[in-house]
């Protein structure tokens, strides 16, 4: 793995983490929320066609489909965004593995 990516992987790690105590801290000053979109099921991680989605800075709409997880079993459970918002940042990359809750991306609120 690349510098880059150990780096993606621990920031995953660490935000999954948070996620499962529920002891998420603050560490934005400003008055603007940030959502993470969690996966909803394991599998591999595979980002919804261009013309739906793509790429960091987008604005997204509560509801619209971010990609999908495809079970081992080959079913594609859809990733939703959980609000509307920016997209911030990307914690995994088009098939990758990825757990069940493991952070997809954050979201900024406005």
């Amino acid at each position: 793995m690349t510098a880059t990516t150990d780096s993606a992987a621990r920031n995953a790690a660490l935000l999954q983490s948070e996620i499962e105590s529920e002891d998420l801290l603050v560490h934005d000053t400003t008055l603007m929320d940030e959502k993470i979109l969690i996966s909803p099921a394991q599998g591999r991680f595979r980002f919804s066609p261009s013309q739906n989605f793509t790429s960091e800075g987008e604005y997204v709409l509560e509801g619209q489909l971010i990609g999908h997880v495809v079970s081992k079993s080959g079913d594609e459970i859809p990733v939703t965004a959980s609000h509307s918002g920016w997209v911030m940042q990307f914690f995994l990359r088009d098939g990758w593995p990825v757990q069940s809750r493991q952070p997809v991306l954050s979201l900024r609120l406005l």
